[in-house]
């Protein structure tokens, strides 16, 4: 029989290994990193969009392949006061959706390379209805639901100062613009210290500037990136600044050259394959402000839930729900992320 000293020697020892036990799964961990996801408002899809990112490099000399689709449903109609002079104008009533070929490469322990390939359709999609009943649910569908246009049409149409920019009823699709990143960590994470990269990126023209898929220039972007575990958490935080050049199809309307990108995720690991996502981003808009129009006006935002499964070291299926906080953000996202390590 086991004296009490003894009974309290083996819980110590218990309590230590768990302890040990859980320090060793935690330093074993993997972070996929955040919910890869971009605005995929068409105000912006002509933008170079900062995805936010991990601080980790890939591993030198290999490759990863991060496949993605996401489906983003977009419902506005706003207009300037007074309604009837309709001085500035947007109507938007859409799905795009956008399949990413995302390469990355890694440079050396320091330095990775990615490149991001969209494929976007601009047409009038499936989800008005599952978004209406979702919204009706919780008791907060707007007053300009899709029920009062009708489900599932196709409209973009943009007004400003009175003129008008674009008018399409009839979708399109192919080819976005393409991005390239070159990432450098410069900081690895100590005890109270994140480890610290920083990139930079530039959007090539690849997207038809007459059918609305890119905007027929060059942007440029460079950002700081942070991480850091504790424990079983990981946090991570993105601040990019990106360099615009007026869309061609917005010839004359006056625009920023620039806006502001900031992020804040962090990632939760249930046990070595399973992980848990959350993260907030706000972006600056470099529209004109315009009373009631606020798809100009206000900056884009967006929060977003989501969970990794590792199948393997190499191997790993993410799934994402990402909700606007400005109707300058689509007002629905859903996107899966396969991700293959080479």
């Amino acid at each position: 029989m086991l004296t009490q000293p003894s009974k309290k020697i083996i819980l110590c020892l218990l309590f230590w290994g768990f302890c040990f036990a859980g320090l060793s799964f935690a330093q074993d961990l993997d972070p996929s990193g955040p919910i890869p996801v971009t605005n995929q408002h068409p105000f912006y899809i002509f933008f170079l969009n900062p995805t936010p990112d991990k601080v980790d490099i890939q591993e030198s000399g290999k490759l990863a392949l991060d496949l993605r689709y996401a489906m983003a449903n977009i419902n506005v109609r706003q207009y300037s006061y007074p309604p009837d002079a309709h001085y500035d104008q947007v109507e938007l009533d859409m799905e795009i959706h956008k399949l990413d070929l995302d390469f990355r490469y890694g440079l050396n322990e320091q330095m990775d390379l990615e490149l991001d390939i969209p494929y976007l359709i601009f047409w009038e999609g499936f989800l008005d209805s599952v978004v209406d009943f979702f919204e009706d649910s919780l008791g907060v569908m707007s007053p300009s639901s899709r029920g009062d246009w009708g489900t599932n049409r196709y409209k973009y149409f943009l007004r400003s100062d009175s003129k008008t920019y674009i008018d399409r009823e009839e979708g399109e699709n192919g080819i976005g613009d393409t991005t390239l990143f070159l990432k450098y960590k410069f900081i690895d994470e100590q005890r109270y210290l994140p480890s610290m990269a920083i990139r930079t990126g530039i959007k090539f023209p690849t997207g038809s500037k007459d059918n609305l898929l890119g905007s027929g220039e060059f942007d440029y972007d460079v950002g700081i990136l942070f991480q850091k575990q504790i424990s079983k958490l990981f946090l991570y935080f993105n601040l990019d600044s990106v360099f615009i050049a007026r869309p061609k199809v917005l010839d004359s309307m006056p625009l920023d050259n620039y806006m502001i990108s900031g992020f804040l995720g962090m990632e939760y690991f249930l046990n070595k394959r399973f992980s848990l996502l959350f993260q907030s981003g706000l972006i600056s808009t470099p529209y004109p402000a315009v009373d009631e129009v606020t798809s100009l006006q206000h900056s884009p935002g967006h929060i977003g839930l989501g969970i990794n499964y590792k199948f393997s070291q190499n191997s790993s299926l993410k799934f994402s729900v990402i909700e606007n906080i400005s109707s300058a953000s689509p007002d629905i996202i859903l996107q899966t992320g396969l991700n293959l390590k080479f």
